[in-house]
């Protein structure tokens, strides 16, 4: 039986192929950064990760306005590590454009890849110049169509920050806001 792709799925499908070959990634160990960058950096913890049991993971990260709709910026992360059951969380540092910001998906590799948009629930942050920011620790709900925030770890956040001493910036912590996913067509559910 072949597999039938509907207009929503195939848009998702498009989206994220344009996502992926534009992201962004963790920092450099190298990167040199201060209060009078022009980019922000985020620290988050992604947890849950042994439930995957996949041999990638890629969580993607949309702008969107103060009021909700998306904008034209975005990053993503991934763990490069090879089997993900093998770190059950993972730390990100990255270097991205300030702005607010919504998780947007989560991509698993097993044999095939695995999509997941965040279509029942989202969280959203806010990322300024010139600070670091941790926005906490992370967890998608069984099925994954939701995040949910995880007991912070500011201690296990800051042993990853420390991991590149460019980053002149003391860590602050982020107020995160549970959302409904902005308005897509790739998410009637």
């Amino acid at each position: 039986m072949p597999l039938k792709i509907g207009k929503p799925l195939l848009a998702a499908l498009i989206a994220t192929g344009t996502l992926l070959g534009c992201a962004t990634g963790e920092a450099s160990k190298d990167i040199v950064f201060s209060a009078d960058s022009k980019k922000a950096i985020v620290v988050l913890g992604w947890e849950g990760l042994d439930q995957y049991g996949g041999t990638s993971l890629r969580l993607q990260f949309r702008g969107t306005s103060m009021l909700g709709p998306f904008d034209d910026r975005y990053f993503s992360l991934a763990n490069g590590k090879g089997l993900i059951e093998r770190q059950p969380t993972e730390y990100f540092v990255a270097e991205v454009d300030p702005g607010y910001y919504v998780v947007d998906s989560v991509d698993v590799r097993w044999s095939q890849e695995v999509i997941v948009r965040m279509c029942k629930g989202t969280i959203k942050f806010f990322l300024a110049p010139g600070k670091v920011t941790y926005i906490g620790n992370f967890a998608s709900t069984f099925g994954g169509a939701a995040v949910k925030s995880a007991k912070p770890q500011p201690q296990a956040a800051a042993a990853k920050l420390a991991e590149f001493p460019h980053i002149t910036q003391p860590m602050t912590v982020a107020t995160v806001s549970n959302v409904p996913y902005p308005k897509r067509e790739d998410c009637e559910i």
